[in-house]
């Protein structure tokens, strides 16, 4: 189908040149843009149940005040939102709960029309972690550096929802991308009566989603970007390991929730998720718990034409290790928008990587169809 297009389209450019040329050559006065008024459609009233986005209720930026961006996605047709349950914020300390202001801001959502919520369980408390198990490497320093004017890609949640959800730990914070203390115990091991660690990861996981799923929350991602040390400086063994536990943890507490595999950050490293899979597939019990995963979650900032090429690429992947069978989310996808009157820091020239506003309203065409065309499940855009 693509390559028909292609065949089509090139002689149309060939017939085209000609006559523009012509055209212009015939005007008597040079041609002058004029500018186009923007009308926006009318707000979506029915959707396929596709699309979605990321941190919809972040406050204005101008004002640190209201939600202006949950209507914004409604009327675009997003019904999914996708944002972390921070853990040092949920459980600040061993078997302390503080479910209060995520159950406010899980009800709110709800109540604007947001039927969907992808929860990311991440972020070791302090009084949980261990140490690094490897360093960052000069990619990971580069890549850090990727979007340097936006960090709303990797603020937390508790840093904008609410004073009272302290400790507000950052991704600055060595901790709180450390394997959690007793990764390696059974994943329902809450007591030390036989001599061993507890599991705090399995124990976390459980509570968490026991509790959010009474409240509809029934999508849960195992951290988010794992093979960046930014995220998470455990192993591939040790993400392994968080996966495999946070999987039984989850189906223990909600058999009906789905599972995500940690969104793949992708291009730091596109040999990662094989690493993983190769792992699990090394454990006999894998197969009766579905590889211990029900969703591959990837994310994808490059050019929109890759997305397509890169799924395949992923999902063959996925086939060697039997699970080609399991569905790709695209759960971020995005570019930053410069000029935008949101924007973090006014009246600075155009950076590398942004886009103007015209310009990302048309990745987010382009992105959501090869994404589509590419059998991708559902897709969020991360603005």
């Amino acid at each position: 189908m693509r390559r028909t297009i292609r065949h089509i389209t090139i002689p149309l450019l060939v017939l085209a040149c000609p006559l523009g040329l012509a055209f212009l050559m015939a005007s008597a006065r040079p041609v002058v843009a004029e500018p186009v008024a923007v009308t926006p459609l009318p707000p979506v009233e029915e959707t396929d149940g596709r699309a979605g986005v990321c941190y919809s209720y972040y406050p204005d930026p101008l004002t640190g005040s209201g939600r202006p961006f949950v209507q914004k996605a409604l009327d675009a047709g997003s019904r999914w939102d996708r944002f972390d349950f921070a853990w040092p914020s949920i459980e600040p300390g061993r078997d302390t709960w503080n479910f209060g202001p995520y159950d406010t801001l899980v009800g709110d959502l709800h109540d604007a029309g947001i039927e969907n919520i992808v929860g990311i369980l991440q972020m070791t408390p302090q009084w949980a972690a261990t140490q690094c198990t490897r360093g960052i490497s000069l990619m990971d320093v580069q890549v850090s550096n990727h979007y340097p004017l936006a960090p709303r890609m990797t603020s937390p949640a508790a840093s904008v929802l609410s004073p009272h959800l302290a400790p507000q730990d950052t991704w600055e914070d060595w901790w709180v991308k450390t394997p959690p203390q007793g990764l390696y115990e059974e994943w329902d091991d809450w007591t030390t009566d036989d001599g061993d660690p507890i599991n705090y990861w399995g124990h976390f996981v459980y509570h968490v989603v026991d509790h959010y799923s009474d409240l509809g929350v029934m999508h849960w991602e195992m951290w988010n970007e794992p093979e960046w040390s930014y995220f998470w400086c455990g192993t591939s063994t040790d993400y392994t390991q968080l996966l495999k536990v946070g999987y039984q943890a989850t189906k223990a507490a909600c058999p009906d929730c789905t599972v995500l595999f940690g969104g793949l950050h992708y291009w730091i490293n596109p040999k990662y998720y094989r690493w993983v899979l190769n792992q699990i597939n090394q454990d006999p019990t894998a197969p009766q718990n579905n590889y211990f995963f029900d969703v591959m979650s990837v994310h994808l900032y490059s050019r929109s034409s890759s997305i397509y090429d890169e799924v395949e690429n992923i999902r063959s992947g996925m086939g060697v290790y039997n699970v080609a069978d399991h569905p790709i989310w695209l759960t971020e996808t995005g570019v930053p928008v410069w000029g935008d009157p949101y924007g973090w820091v006014p009246d600075i020239p155009k950076y590398d990587y942004a886009a103007t506003q015209d310009e990302a309203a048309a990745y987010v065409i382009q992105s959501y169809a090869n994404a589509w065309a590419s059998k991708v499940e559902r897709y969020f855009f991360f603005r």
